[in-house]
């Protein structure tokens, strides 16, 4: 997640210096950016840095997901074995060993 931060970080100094340049090329520059994004340049900041933000849930997620799946399959391992019975498994009989019937 620490690169996000440095890419954010390093993405708003440079959005904001081109800010604060007001020479001719910048405002090209600037000009050039605006009709091929359809956007100005303080919106689609804001734009990338929430897809910034989905992305960096997304990763959480997905280490999470792969956290739990890791668990999961510690568990399976026992089940693969064979040892399928569960404590509260363990009375029920099968069909085909019913009782005698009483009269």
């Amino acid at each position: 997640m620490a690169a996000f931060n440095v890419l954010e970080t390093q993405f708003q100094m440079f959005i904001t210096s081109w800010l604060y340049l007001d020479d001719e090329y910048v405002a090209m520059t600037r000009s050039y950016f605006i009709e091929y994004t359809q956007q100005a340049i303080l919106e689609f900041c804001d734009t990338l840095i929430q897809h910034l933000e989905s992305v960096k849930k997304s990763i959480d997620e997905r280490a999470q997901h792969k956290r739990n799946g890791t668990e999961s399959k510690e568990q399976d391992t026992c089940n693969r074995s064979g040892n399928n019975t569960h404590a509260n498994d363990a009375d029920i009989k099968p069909i085909y060993d019913e009782e005698p019937m009483t009269e």
